[in-house]
């Protein structure tokens, strides 16, 4: 008769103490190496055609948190019939076995006698509670006048967040900084911190705790407009004027003129105008000894600047008019 042909192994993974444990399972004799989660939800579970395999069994140390953290503390194996494998450093074919180590290496044969039936054998995880497991407290951070955009709060110790959240799992007397914005959105809309309330109550933004609890703070915020000033009036443009220089030299009968020189720009022959002159400009002129044309010799100046000297100098702060006076005589 041929032969029979080679049966399936079905290895079935248990836990006590606590359930639903999450074991990997890495099958030593591929060359990649691969890693294969086990936990489908429930430690009570088989997994079916592992013959031919070399495969590791790795529980957690620990499963659950805080008053409910589990520790782990040895796996046993059981089956009724001897499947001829090792587990670990085992002696061959004996699968009754109780080690702490929390990984097991599992060498299934690609065989087995023909009398072996094809039954389950049993590995079980046990854990007992962490009696030495260390409380943890949440902490819980919202806040209110926010518009229900939320809040981005910062940290120098790692719990910040955006409002309303929660950071969980944190160690008992540990130091926690909380610091809110001054201020959230901008223009007609914005809003300004107030204050926070709940396990302190503070008018600072930037606020310390120390979590010797469960603790849960709130930080409020209230309408400030913000006030946009408007931009000042452009200044208005200084006021122009006009300069007007004359001299007796300018009689129509005579028609000769007087040079006038200036250090300012405003120089030039009688009669003459300048106009545009912007009110506070400083204006220099200086008229000449004499006419070079007729026997004369300078006598002052008249108009809006009396004077004796030759050089003169004023401010423009209205229209200005100057004569250069001579005495002369005509032949």
């Amino acid at each position: 008769p041929p032969p029979p042909a080679p049966l399936n192994y079905t290895l079935g993974i248990r836990s006590s103490g606590v359930s639903s444990v999450p074991i990997t399972g890495r099958f030593l004799d591929l060359r990649d190496g691969s890693t294969v989660s086990l936990f489908d939800g429930s430690t009570t579970f088989s997994k079916d055609n592992l013959r031919g395999h070399k495969l590791r069994l790795t529980a957690p140390e620990y499963v659950g948190s805080g008053e409910s953290q589990y520790r782990f503390e040895s796996w046993t194996g059981k089956s009724n019939v001897d499947p001829m494998y090792r587990i670990g450093d085992q002696p061959t074919g004996d699968f009754n076995f109780e080690t702490t180590s929390r990984s097991v290496d599992v060498d299934i044969p690609r065989e087995f006698p023909l009398s072996l039936a094809d039954s389950e054998k049993i590995v079980t995880a046990h854990y007992v509670l962490d009696t030495e497991a260390t409380e943890t407290f949440n902490l819980t951070v919202n806040s209110t006048g926010d518009n229900r955009v939320g809040v981005d709060i910062t940290s120098n110790t790692g719990h910040g967040g955006k409002t309303n959240y929660q950071v969980a799992n944190i160690d008992p007397q540990a130091q926690v900084h909380l610091e809110a914005p001054e201020y959230l959105g901008s223009g007609a809309g914005r809003k300004s911190f107030s204050s926070w309330s709940g396990a302190i109550s503070s008018s600072n933004r930037s606020i310390n705790l120390v979590m010797d609890g469960e603790k849960a703070v709130t930080a409020h915020y209230v309408a400030d407009p913000e006030v946009i000033e408007e931009p000042d009036d452009p200044e208005e443009p200084p006021e122009k004027y006009t300069l007007s220089v004359k001299s007796p030299a300018d009689d129509p009968s005579m028609k000769i003129g007087v040079d006038i020189t200036s250090k300012t720009g405003h120089g030039g022959r009688t009669p003459y105008t300048i106009t545009g002159i912007e009110q506070g400009t400083e204006v220099h002129l200086q008229a000449p000894a004499d006419i070079e044309q007729i026997e004369s010799f300078f006598t002052g100046w008249s108009g809006a600047v009396s004077d004796t000297n030759r050089s003169i100098t004023f401010t423009m702060d209205a229209n200005i008019s100057v004569t250069a006076d001579y005495w002369f005589e005509l032949f």
